[in-house]
């Protein structure tokens, strides 16, 4: 079983998720600090800890380049 992700990770991903699921476009970091209650700063760790665990990945080039790896989508799952 892999480890329980720390509560704001857990909860960036999750709305990253949910504004995908939504709005078809990842969300900017600017919305998800916005959404947590947290400064850009904050959310910029965060996204380099999902992105350094492959629970997200940014298409280059593109705004709104957030997106779900398959890894990602299934932690929620499992994290239920």
């Amino acid at each position: 079983m892999t480890p329980t992700l720390p509560t704001q990770q857990r909860k960036t991903l999750e709305f990253i998720n949910d504004y995908i699921e939504k709005k078809e476009t990842g969300p900017t970091s600017k919305e998800i600090a916005l959404h947590l209650g947290r400064s850009q700063s904050a959310v910029g760790f965060h996204l380099r800890a999902l992105l350094a665990k492959h629970l997200i990945f940014r298409v280059p080039g593109r705004k709104r380049g957030l997106e779900m790896t398959p890894a990602g989508v299934k932690r929620l799952e499992e994290d239920g």
